[in-house]
């Protein structure tokens, strides 16, 4: 079926534009239409479970021919083919592959394929110590340091293993954890008669497998209790799944097309590969499969970007980016008489450093004195900290560490944000920060944190959207769960941050421990009814609307979570007397970031000051909308790196009467809100709150906690998990009285 393009204007069905949106055209290139003759076939009636299942069906047969042409390593909706496009050096010992995703996806008009390609890291078929070898980047694995060995543990902890001993069959097996010296562990080997043995491993594996282990050797644990020298293993080709290190992650965006247009082309060669027609899968279902040879085709709109008010407004002279290096912010926060300086680091220039840092602090419009200043050695730095909080307690502490220093950073955050109550800059001191030429545009970077952690606004957007938001008191909140590492015996982090001020550019935060992988906010009810309280002492009346957006919330979870989340809120806002007759009205919009929906634009609407994608403000939201949803995809952000990828927006709750057309401006609005950049970022600034307040729980936990331990999920005890997240939750502490005052409430920017 040839290719079409659907010019969209306005529908005035949604309602008036308040800010008529340019119509510019787009390329959708990752779906593709199939014919709807499909659900028929297989007998669906409508049910909303028969049309994800019918969804299901048809993803297992398109998936399946590309799966069976060649050796393959598969993800979910993702082909990873050995014979594709291998870099087998520049995240060594493991490789990156070029993968195929395909899904179907239901629209209004249709039923489409979404076609994308993506890298895949894989773990090489090799033996065991070479692996671990070309990681640490050693030749011997006898004398790690603690550092190397804690980062071995970490790199393989769930990796697949098969374990070769002469004369018993092989088995594949996953790594929970690395050991020192295996040949020396003891353990208790049951004998004839019930007796029990106590003997080393090495003296096991000599005794029945006549198999020497070299004193020192590097072992790992798998199953509940068994131990193997790493010699005796070797791993198996597989997707790595663990979160990869910093300089890995580097690498693999490095391979990826770095503009919209060689992604295109990737996608198109991809999907001549696929060979739909030619499947014997879809044509031993007697599926009618009829997919467009060329990419989907239709237009979408540019929202005109809002103005910036700081000291006056200003119009963007660029697609979703400003300066904040001319003019001052647009609230200073109060005077700043009482801080220190900690210097950490062995630079000879921190006195020239810090007479920049003021200047530009009193450029920006920040009263301050200068500050005490203190040469410390790293390991005194909390004796030092908790010497000036004594004899005068600051307003803020900045801290210059070497970089890197996980442990003093975590130190300095917690004993600002937990213990005392102050807030905190630290900077890591590189070698870029010498040269006096690179330090202003950080320094500007850091005043931006420094003022909204000390209760300043810096900018606010100007739009009629924001007009809107103003109109009525409204409180916009932001929602998220994060959740551990695989093989993690932490607990998931649950935020929720919401609005004080009328433009919704200052919040107030909840956080919280619940159950491991629990979706729904457990504590949301109390969360909620703090953040009511908080905005009634702000401003002295209860708001009138609530507008949620919440992170993290995959299609499968939309109706869970939005029942179990709206009742809460209505618990939560019928305990206050502002609520007796009537409550707010509530909208509820889910934020999707992990999609693979791409936009190729053609020449002419290109950003040519970027890299080719759209300007910020991009909506697509026709003929590729969800049957069931109100929702909408949106650039929000200016691309510089890559294709961006738009944020997807699902409506689960409009009770605010907004019109659609209104609710993409108010988000589009949200995403100039971020305090810390100058620039629109790819969510809505409570989202992006909400996601760093979940980054910061690991301040929350008290020294009791070893985060070097939390690898092994390992034993015999049923209850086990219900233990270790009890543990967890008596040992997190809640930030510091201090930050409940919505004057310095943002202390997670």
């Amino acid at each position: 079926m040839p290719s079409q393009a659907f010019t969209i204007p306005f529908d005035p069905d949604r309602g008036p534009t308040r800010l008529p949106p340019k119509q510019i055209r787009v390329t959708l290139t990752p779906v593709r239409r199939v014919n709807l003759s499909v659900l028929r076939q297989l007998g669906v009636q409508g049910h909303v479970e028969d049309r994800n299942s019918a969804i299901n069906l048809l993803n297992v047969f398109i998936q399946a021919n590309p799966r069976t042409q060649y050796p393959s390593l598969y993800g979910r909706n993702t082909v990873f083919a050995s014979n594709g496009e291998k870099n087998k050096t520049s995240i060594a010992p493991l490789e990156m592959w070029m993968g195929i995703f395909q899904s179907v996806r239901p629209t209004l008009r249709s039923i489409v394929i979404n076609v994308d390609v993506q890298t895949g890291v894989v773990v090489p078929e090799e033996s065991l110590p070479s692996f671990c070898q070309r990681y640490l980047k050693v030749t011997r694995l006898t004398q790690l340091t603690n550092h190397q060995l804690q980062s071995l543990r970490m790199f393989l902890h769930g990796v697949k293993i098969t374990v070769r001993i002469h004369g018993r069959p092989e088995r594949a097996v996953r790594i929970k954890d690395v050991v020192r010296d295996v040949g020396n562990r003891e353990f208790e080997k049951k004998m004839p008669g019930n007796q029990v043995r106590t003997l080393t491993v090495a003296a096991h594996f000599r005794e029945l497998h006549n198999i020497v282990i070299v004193p020192g050797s590097l072992g790992v644990k798998v199953g509940q209790h068994e131990l193997f020298p790493v010699d005796l293993c070797r791993t198996v080709n597989e997707l790595y799944k663990n979160k990869l290190p910093g300089e890995f992650t580097t690498e693999v965006l490095r391979s990826m097309p770095n503009n919209p247009e060689r992604r295109l082309q990737k996608i198109e060669r991809a999907w001549k590969d696929l060979e739909y027609k030619n499947s014997q899968f879809l044509q031993g279902g007697h599926i009618d499969f009829t997919p467009s040879p060329s990419p989907m085709r239709i237009v979408g709109r540019l929202l005109p970007s809002p103005l910036i008010d700081r000291s006056q407004p200003e119009k963007l002279k660029e697609s979703g980016i400003w300066d904040v290096r001319h003019g001052k912010m647009l609230t200073p926060a109060d005077r700043i008489d009482n801080w220190i300086f900690i210097n950490c680091t062995n630079t000879t220039v921190v006195q020239n450093f810090i007479d920049e840092l003021c200047d530009v602090l009193k450029a920006r419009g920040l009263a301050l004195s200068p500050p005490r200043y203190h040469h410390v050695d790293p390991h005194a730095i909390e004796t030092k900290l908790n010497t000036e909080v004594r004899h005068s307690r600051p307003k803020l502490i900045v801290a210059l560490l070497p970089d890197p220093a996980p442990e003093l950073y975590v130190t300095v955050k917690r004993f600002g944000d937990v213990e005392h109550g102050i807030a905190t800059q630290c900077i890591r001191w590189t070698r870029k920060l010498n040269n006096s030429n690179n330090r202003n545009q950080y320094m500007n970077n850091l005043i931006l944190k420094i003022n909204t952690r000390l209760g300043g606004i810096n900018f606010v957007p100007q739009s009629i959207a924001m007009t809107e938001l103003r109109r009525v008191p409204t409180m916009i909140l932001g929602g998220d769960v994060s959740h551990p590492a695989p093989g993690s015996t932490l607990p998931s982090v649950a935020a929720l941050v919401s609005s004080t001020d009328p433009f919704a550019c200052q919040y107030v935060a909840s956080v919280n421990v619940q159950a491991s992988r629990v979706e729904i906010i457990q504590d949301l009810e109390a969360m909620v009814e703090a953040a009511i309280q908080r905005f009634v002492d702000r401003n002295g009346v209860a708001p009138v609307r609530c507008v949620y957006f919440r992170d993290g919330v995959s299609e499968g979870q939309f109706t869970t979570v939005l029942e179990e989340e709206r009742a809460a809120f209505a618990r939560a806002l019928k305990r206050f007397p502002s609520y007796a007759k009537r409550l707010p009205s509530f909208a509820f919009i889910v934020c999707g970031k992990k999609h693979h929906i791409r936009f190729f634009p053609d020449p002419r609407d290109a950003d040519t000051k970027g890299n080719r994608n759209f300007p910020a403000g991009f909506i697509g939201d026709r003929d590729i909308g969800h049957p069931m949803y109100n929702d909408f995809y949106l650039q929000s952000q200016k691309g510089l790196q890559g294709t961006s990828r738009p944020c997807h927006y699902t409506v689960l709750a409009n009770g605010t009467n907004w019109t659609m057309d209104m609710i993409q401006q108010i988000t589009f609005s949200l995403c100039h809100c971020y305090s810390r950049a100058t620039k629109s970022v790819k969510i809505p600034a409570p989202v992006y709150y909400a996601d760093l307040v979940c980054a910061r729980a690991k301040f929350h936990y008290d020294g009791h906690v070893d985060f070097e331990d939390d690898i092994s999920l390992s034993s015999d005890d049923p209850n086990y998990a219900t233990k270790q997240y009890e543990y967890y939750r008596e040992h997190f502490d809640q930030v510091h009285a201090n930050f409940h005052n919505s004057a310095f409430s943002m202390y997670f920017v």
